[in-house]
């Protein structure tokens, strides 16, 4: 695979941000953080379900699934939170432009780590954009902390808790609305190598966003799969042992997800 050039970089950043822009227009976003990135998707693309469980495999953190009754969005939740959503992100760019240039309907990415593909730079941008809007940025930072304020580690997570972002994530968004310079970005994203995992964990936790850079191993059940166990459920469908297995895969009982136990004739 080729490299891609700066010069196509720029015209790739370009594209992947009025898409950004177009869908937050579209969706009634403005400019304001996205609260709830699994949630949006799955009300705004009836026919994707999120999927988001835990694996073991440190190399999987997301894949898009394609055919045509509907769509999987999967995010492997043995990642940081920060992680996920980025990934979450990274894969409705997929979803809305790459459908078509989907080989055997599947795409396994790494969202952040494939520098050199065109489809998962753009997807990686788009995130990015969606995410985390210029000009939503540059409004937050200057109406939290003031014009004349030197960025520190507590500010990138003060705004990470906001923005529901990554440390790197956030802060490169930082360094790319021009509101730190490089010589500090260099020297703040120290915090975020692997070698410092353990002090990034420790100074998220005081700022109460430890499971934005710590993995969650959350087991949730899609939105749309609990609408159609309650309907087949009260509708006698399926019967409450069914029902039961069904949940365990996500470690729930009925009673803990509202359902009572109903004997159906």
């Amino acid at each position: 695979m080729s490299k891609i050039s700066t010069v196509r970089k720029k015209e790739l950043d370009l594209i992947a941000r009025e898409r950004a822009d177009e869908i937050r227009r579209a969706w009634g976003l403005g400019i304001e953080p996205v609260s709830d990135i699994f949630g949006l998707i799955e009300r705004r693309q009836k026919d994707v379900i999120v999927l988001r469980y835990p694996v073991s495999s440190q190399s999987l953190s997301a894949f898009i699934a394609i055919n045509k009754d509907g769509s999987l969005i999967f995010v492997n939740t043995n990642m940081s939170l920060g992680r996920q959503i980025f990934s979450a992100a990274h894969e409705l760019s997929h979803f809305l432009y790459d459908r078509e240039h989907l080989h055997h309907n599947l795409l396994v990415c790494d969202p952040g780590q494939s520098l050199e593909d065109e489809r998962e730079v753009l997807a990686d941008r788009f995130a990015g954009a969606l995410l985390l809007p210029e000009e939503g940025v540059r409004n937050t930072y200057y109406s939290m902390f003031g014009y004349k304020h030197t960025a520190t580690h507590g500010t990138v997570m003060t705004l990470q808790r906001i923005f529901k972002v990554s440390y790197a994530a956030m802060l490169f968004a930082l360094l790319r609305c021009q509101i730190i310079p490089t010589s500090l970005y260099n020297h703040l994203k120290k915090l975020g190598t692997i070698e410092n995992a353990e002090l990034l964990f420790q100074e998220a936790k005081k700022y109460g966003i430890k499971d934005l850079v710590a993995p969650t191993r959350d087991k949730v059940i899609p939105a749309s799969l609990l609408h159609a166990l309650t309907s087949n459920y009260t509708e006698g469908r399926i019967s409450y042992k069914k029902l039961s297995s069904i949940l365990a895969l996500w470690d729930k009982v009925p009673e803990e997800m509202g359902f009572t136990y109903e004997e159906f004739i």
